[in-house]
């Protein structure tokens, strides 16, 4: 193979048993396999057997940049992570004779990490075995450190990155995970930054089940470019595209009614809608964009590395809260606050959902959790007497700070909820389970054959 663009030609492989270090060559895996998702699934395919259960030492996290990453194309600062999942246990369907769990399962971050990878001279990390005592791994180009982390056990995923950047340096990017990677969450994330998460498939357990806190990475490399003019000029024109006044044409021919082409019309629509969302509100009180011209917030719009689409929020308010994320973060407790106090929307217990789910490293990918949560407080199966919160106060922030920090640490009814929604409702009393078949068992036709 000649010259070799994009990819560094290294991953490095971390086995936390060992405490060793080794190198695979990226050309095992490409050109056949296309980007960091299909080196991904090769080397899963290859090296996890089915009998592997998610916690297990034999289970790997396998971190994948692609070919763009490190370089100016746009959107293309995405790390991918595959391994398999410590899920629940849910069924195909409801009347399949087999459950799916300890899965196989992708999720992908955004933000820096994966540049930062790239640029220590990796294309990807892969992380296996399991640590005897609490670690955290500091990668510097060439150079490879395990660090005892047992100073950081039981901190938040902010508390773990700014010591960790104090013992690394500032320009250090990590990755991290929080009380609720520690103590086996099956919906834990890994953090880095603010806000930017590997959000699904719980592999904040996995990694807290390794003993692993968190990986520090800094590089000082560069990603070597075929066509670097050219790509400027791509990088140019998508930005251009994005910024361009309303009553501005596009730099180049479009086919489209509206003046856009096809391929850039669903990222132009983030732009607009990401504002639209943040500075309008048409229900009663007032907005991010009314506070802001009052002078009691402030907020301006953020990247990931090479993306000039600026879809996250970053904001301050007078009241001291501080919040990076983008809409998913507040959509899921918004409507229930403004229930609960009757007000505005995006208010403090929002936000206080919002940044404590990054602190204590929770996936805000609990589809129904809320819902089914009301349900049953409305139905009295959840009381005040049996789960230890303030069920009278859903939608306040006293309740979902008390109700997350549970899960978090596995106190009290935390623990059963921290199994997973469906397992909670199966086992957390009779009532509980009858709504569950109710809910989750309802006799339909099968959309699929199981054979299995």
């Amino acid at each position: 193979m000649g010259e070799l663009f994009g990819w560094t030609g290294s991953i490095l492989r971390i086995n936390l048993t060992t405490g060793k270090t080794r190198l695979t060559s990226t050309l095992d895996y490409v050109p056949k396999f296309m980007g960091g998702r299909g080196v991904c699934d090769k080397i899963y395919w290859d090296e996890i057997p089915p009998d592997v259960r998610a916690f297990d030492p034999e289970n790997k996290l396998i971190f994948m940049t692609g070919p763009a990453t490190g370089t100016l194309a746009p959107e293309s600062g995405r790390l991918h992570l595959v391994g398999k999942s410590p899920g629940e246990g849910v069924k195909p369907y409801p009347n399949a004779k087999i459950s799916i769990t300890d899965f196989y399962h992708s999720s992908n971050a955004g933000g820096y990490i994966g540049v930062e990878i790239k640029r220590a001279g990796y294309d990807g990390i892969i992380v296996e075995g399991k640590s005897k005592d609490p670690v955290y791994v500091y990668i510097k180009d060439d150079k490879v450190e395990f660090r005892d982390a047992s100073h950081l056990l039981g901190l938040g995923t902010f508390d773990k990155q700014t010591i960790i950047r104090e013992e690394c340096g500032e320009d250090v990017i990590t990755m991290t995970i929080g009380p609720a990677g520690e103590n086996l969450c099956r919906y834990a994330v890994i953090t880095s930054g603010l806000t930017d998460t590997f959000g699904s498939g719980g592999f904040g357990a996995v990694m807290g089940s390794k003993n692993l806190l968190a990986i520090a990475v800094k590089g000082t490399g560069s990603v070597k470019v075929a066509k670097p003019r050219e790509l400027i000029d791509v990088f140019h024109t998508f930005s251009r595209t994005l910024t361009r006044k309303e009553t501005e044409m596009v730099p180049f021919d479009a086919p489209n009614y509206d003046g856009t082409p096809t391929h850039w019309r669903g990222r132009v629509y983030i732009i607009r809608s990401a504002n639209y969302y943040w500075s309008k509100n048409e229900l009663e009180g007032t907005s991010l964009g009314d506070m802001v011209a009052k002078g009691l917030a402030k907020f301006k719009f953020r990247s990931c590395a090479s993306c000039p689409i600026c879809c996250r929020l970053s904001a301050h308010f007078k009241k001291g809260l501080d919040f990076s994320g983008t809409c998913k973060e507040i959509q899921h407790y918004a409507l229930h606050e403004m229930a609960y106090y009757k007000c505005k929307p995006i208010g403090e217990a929002t936000i206080t959902h919002a940044v404590l789910l990054s602190d204590l490293g929770i996936s805000t990918d609990y589809i129904g959790l809320f819902n089914s949560l009301k349900e049953m407080i409305e139905k009295g199966i959840l009381t005040p007497e049996n789960s230890g919160l303030p069920v009278d106060k859903f939608g306040s922030k006293e309740f979902v700070v008390q109700l997350f920090e549970k899960i978090a640490y596995r106190e009290g009814i935390g623990d059963l909820l921290a199994e997973g929604l469906k397992t909670f409702m199966r086992e957390f009393s009779k009532e509980s389970r009858e709504l569950y078949k109710l809910k989750y068992e309802t006799k339909r036709e099968p959309t699929i054959e199981c054979k299995a």
